[in-house]
């Protein structure tokens, strides 16, 4: 398996065929139940009729039962359907009593965001609706990958010069190909599913300079379960002796509901290009067109009113970059500014966000200008409640064209990937956008200036143009990388849904922060505990802190 073969990036769990296809084994949906039920139910006949789309109309009737003190029907039958994050799916429900009919609209992603996947609503006096969404398919197993190198003579300086990686192939299908290994002897923990490599598999090690196999051998997944350790030595060509040891171990292949259940929130910023290659928007071809929804307007729509389900303040960070504030003291462009030009770059509701856009492309606020970075822009969000690994952020960027920092958005996109970050980029317009293809990374991984590599997936590129009349298929192709990046994130920090519950729990107990502080440039100790209860609950994930904590650390001296 050579390296050009090899999977593209951290955790992709990804294979390829015979014909060179790549197939995904993620699903874009997940398949869940929803059940009805009625709080503070007063005497009465209970009916309720739910539609989601075209889909069949279920009629759901139950009788009565006591739970506590509190009468609580609930209705007999469940409506089962596949969720998507990255659809906008309606859920019509009429809910019938006594001859009188209410009747509501309800995105599946309301209900999934809800806390405990719970939504609730008054109808009558104090009675409530209450919808609640559960899976209906159990975690398929995951083999997580856990190798360790050890030099014999223990130089602590020999992994420095010496660089090698694995790969793992099952019925002579390649399946995954490693990072490099880290200084301390260790390689990143990967988590595959076992039904990719059952019965078995094989493991090859390789100098990374020239691609020399150094030693293979062969492992079944019942050895796994059997927790049937493996060490052996590898005798190197220039007669040193490295000491292997496999630690690999099966845990359940959790899923994006999982995660949100257990309390891990999204938030999502929002980047906008006013660089002068959008021209100026009273100009007839400009990107920021005042006559009708202009391609930046329908971008943030049709992602943002999808993602706003999950957030539950229902506030949204927008930045603009590449632009003179008229207003201000100096003509020099900013490369990030807030976009309602307060300290504050909150903006309540998506439909906000767009009235203050209109507002500054409206009232000439801005000098459109240049150059065009993302460096400023991912900085500042991926420092923003960087201690609390349980908010998971989302960083829309919609951009024209080329930037004039690929290097330092490479250098500062590996870093992120360390962090709970997703960044989604949207090309507006017909320019050249090669170097966002760059920085997707899907063709070619993404390389640092020191040649580090990045730890998983965390950018989606997508082209507008190719969308711009199926907001549906825009929003689809935008986020549904999204639920794979965010369980890869918690795969990679090894955190169950189980052991973030508990995470909670600890940290409501004995702290109180504003979880909304901006900007972010001082709030290093705000959230520090949290990461101290992660190392204490799991000291596997205590390499993978440090290293966050020294970037973020880094970061903060650098400014």
């Amino acid at each position: 398996m050579s390296k050009k073969q090899a999977i593209k990036h951290f955790n992709d769990i990804e294979i390829l065929d015979n014909s060179g296809k790549i197939n995904s084994t993620q699903n874009q949906y997940e398949k869940i139940r929803l059940e009805f039920s009625i709080l503070h139910a007063y005497k009465g006949s209970y009916s309720i009729q739910a539609k989601l789309y075209d889909q069949q109309i279920f009629d759901f009737f139950s009788g009565m039962k006591k739970v506590d003190t509190k009468q609580t029907l609930v209705f007999r039958n469940i409506f089962n359907c596949n969720f998507y994050f990255q659809k906008e799916q309606k859920l019509f429900v009429t809910l019938n009593k006594n001859n009188t009919s209410f009747k509501n609209n309800i995105s599946l992603g309301s209900i999934v965001g809800s806390k405990d996947c719970t939504f609730s609503q008054k109808f009558f006096n104090d009675e409530s609706l209450v919808i609640k969404a559960k899976k209906l398919e159990k975690e398929e197993d995951l083999l997580t990958l856990k190798f360790n190198l050890k030099e014999i003579n223990a130089d602590p300086n020999f992994f420095v010069n010496n660089e090698f990686y694995y790969s793992i192939t099952s019925r002579n299908i390649g399946i995954y190909e490693s990072s490099e290994i880290q200084k301390d002897g260790n390689f990143i923990p990967v988590p595959i599913p076992t039904n990719l490599l059952h019965p078995s598999y094989t493991v090859s090690f390789y100098y990374l300079s020239n691609n020399q196999l150094l030693f293979k051998y062969n492992r079944s997944i019942q050895q796994i379960k059997n927790h049937e350790k493996f060490q052996r030595t590898i005798h190197l060509p220039n007669k040193r002796n490295l000491l292997l040891e496999d630690n690999s171990e099966i845990i359940k292949n959790y899923t994006f509901i999982d995660y949100i259940k257990s309390g891990v929130k999204i938030a999502l910023s929002i980047g906008i290009d006013f660089t002068g290659s959008s021209m100026h928007p009273l100009d007839p071809d400009s990107l920021h067109s005042i006559n009708g929804p202009n391609d930046y307007e329908r971008a943030i729509t049709s992602c943002g009113k999808i993602v706003g389900n999950y957030v539950h303040d229902q506030l949204f960070p927008v930045y603009g970059f590449g632009a003179i504030i008229n207003s201000s003291y100096t003509r020099e462009a900013s490369m990030c500014f807030n976009l309602n030009l307060t300290s504050d770059p909150n903006i309540k509701t998506i439909d906000n966000v767009i009235k203050t856009y209109h507002h500054i492309i409206e009232k000439d606020k801005l000098t459109f200008a240049g150059p065009k970075e993302f460096t400023p822009l991912i900085r500042i969000v991926s420092r923003m409640d960087e201690t609390d690994i349980l908010k998971y952020h989302l960083l829309l960027i919609l951009t024209d064209g080329v930037i004039n920092d690929l290097q330092q958005t490479i250098d500062i996109l590996i870093e992120a990937s360390l962090l709970p970050l997703s960044v989604i980029i949207v090309g507006i317009g017909n320019a050249d956008f090669k170097m966002m293809e760059i920085l997707d990374g899907d063709n070619l991984p993404l390389i640092s200036s020191r040649g580090k590599k990045r730890m998983r997936d965390l950018v989606q590129f997508v082209p507008f143009y190719k969308y711009q009349n199926n907001e549906e298929k825009l929003s689809m192709e935008v986020l549904e990388e999204i639920p794979r990046q965010i369980v890869e994130y918690y795969q990679f920090k090894n955190l169950k849904p189980s052991q973030i519950e508990d995470l909670l729990k600890n940290f409501n107990k004995n702290n109180v922060y504003n979880p909304h502080v901006h900007p972010t440039y001082n709030i290093i100790n705000k959230t520090k505990s949290i990461n101290n209860i992660v190392d204490n609950k799991n000291n596997n994930s205590n390499t993978n802190n440090q290293n966050i904590n020294i970037i973020m650390n880094n970061n903060i001296n650098n400014d």
